[in-house]
């Protein structure tokens, strides 16, 4: 008893220095995008892991590593929605358009094969996926995202909000009390309503109003009636959603997760972005999966530029933009100590 007592004591110590003391501090120096100025000439200190401070000139630190990077220095970006396991499958382009999202997930008869092949693969190599998926976000400038499953393997590329975000020292036990992430409506909103209650949780992601009919509409009226619609709620799509629900999200404290390719590809249209902004609800821009999707938030971002151009008449300026792969999902998803600014 008395050695395993000492050997679990040498590992928490070893632990400790390893991930500490042990790391050099790294030197980065470019042009540094800050909340509120960019430093053309900028240094950023990273010790322990964490930013430590950000400086005009050149620090002097011992036992540093310099790297002059001639670029952007920016915050990684955050995406609140995505669906990772399925972004090893190619993309698919349905020959028409949708009403909802229940008229192509389980009636539409070329989309089957795709669930087909998810479900042969995803037992035997979810770990592999997840690492290729993450490997694709990361290369987007994505270090936060959204939509995976429990499993150990997935700690690593980038931090996933409902598993191991890395934020708290119980990863999975802890994220599980912070971040919901939630696909159909529960018939019985018993539990949800007492996560949302907890002082410690953060955000509930609800997937509704995916469409372009009444029927897609008609959810948002059943989240809200449920008790559903707080300040904790974030609503991923809202195709299907008018300028009043747009005014009732924004007095309920609610916040959107826009994802305008896959609705483009699958309903024709998207999200009434000009509504939402005018009603003061917070958007966040997410890529949704590769299927119909963007391959990761940098390509989204394009789109939703694109969008803004052509039928916003460029409402949002670059800085809106930016701000909603940053600051603005970082801040929906109550993660805005740790991430969305530098």
């Amino acid at each position: 008893m008395g050695m395993v007592v000492l050997i679990v004591v040498v590992l928490i110590v070893g632990i400790i220095l390893f991930s500490s003391e042990n790391h050099p501090a790294y030197l980065l120096n470019g042009t540094i995008v800050l909340p509120d100025q960019i430093l053309e000439d900028g240094w950023l200190i990273i010790q322990n892991n964490r930013i430590a401070a950000i400086s005009e000139e050149k620090p002097i630190l011992s036992h540093s590593r310099e790297i002059v990077t001639d670029g952007i220095i920016l915050p990684g970006l955050v995406d609140i929605h995505n669906h990772i396991s399925w972004n090893t499958i190619p993309r698919w382009d349905p020959d028409q358009y949708f009403d909802n999202r229940y008229e192509w997930r389980r009636n539409y008869e070329p989309y089957q094969p795709i669930g087909t092949a998810y479900s042969a693969i995803i037992e035997d190599y979810f770990c592999e996926i997840n690492t290729y998926s993450e490997a694709k976000a990361l290369v987007g400038g994505s270090t936060t995202t959204l939509g995976t499953y429990a499993q150990w393997c997935i700690r690593g590329l980038v931090r996933n909000l409902d598993n191991f975000t890395g934020f708290y020292f119980f990863d999975m036990l802890q994220d599980k009390k912070h971040m919901r992430n939630i696909i159909d409506l529960p018939s019985d909103p018993k539990d949800t309503l007492q996560f949302i209650e907890n002082k410690q949780s953060e955000a509930v992601f609800f997937h509704l109003a995916e469409g372009i009919d009444l029927a897609s509409r008609a959810e948002f009226e059943k989240l809200d009636k449920l008790g559903l619609l707080t300040e904790k709620t974030v609503i991923i799509h809202g195709t299907a959603l008018v300028p009043e629900q747009f005014d009732l999200m924004a007095k309920r404290g609610a916040a959107l997760a826009w994802s305008p390719r896959s609705n483009l590809e699958l309903y024709g249209t998207t999200t009434d972005i000009s509504a939402a902004l005018v009603a003061s609800v917070p958007v966040a821009i997410t890529p949704d999966w590769s299927i119909t999707g963007s391959a990761n938030i940098l390509d989204e971002l394009r789109v939703a530029a694109e969008w803004n151009q052509i039928e916003m008449n460029g409402l949002l300026t670059d800085e809106d933009l930016f701000l909603m792969v940053t600051s603005i999902p970082a801040q929906i998803a109550g993660i805005d100590e740790f991430g969305g600014t530098i």
